[in-house]
């Protein structure tokens, strides 16, 4: 019987291990929506399209994710953009170790 435990506790531990990233210091991406100079966005729809994880950006146009080190899509929806209008935007980005990356992303309101 102890065999037996000491084979699913062995089993568990090395199921563990493989499912860490050893070494890597989780990041932040943060997404800043702005219409001009001094007027931040808020209230808008931001995905992180590989982990499906969705904030919306706070009062002073920010959205703040925690990620692992990494190659991210976010994707922003009803974004104004110049010419016809289109139901999102995709941004990528990348995030080093311990990396804390900056997004900034014009909402162009006359546009829309």
């Amino acid at each position: 019987m102890s065999r037996i435990v000491a084979i699913c506790a062995a089993g568990f531990l090395l199921l563990q291990l493989s499912c860490r990233d050893f070494g890597a210091s989780p990041g932040t991406i943060t997404v800043h929506v702005f219409e001009n100079v001094t007027v931040s966005v808020p209230g808008i729809k931001v995905l992180l399209v590989e982990t499906g994880d969705i904030l919306y950006t706070d009062s002073s146009g920010n959205a703040v994710f925690t990620v692992i080190p990494g190659s991210y899509t976010l994707r922003l929806f009803n974004i104004g953009t110049p010419g016809p209008g289109r139901p999102f935007v995709d941004v990528p980005v990348t995030v080093g170790d311990g990396e804390n990356v900056r997004v900034s992303v014009f909402d162009c309101r006359l546009c829309v």
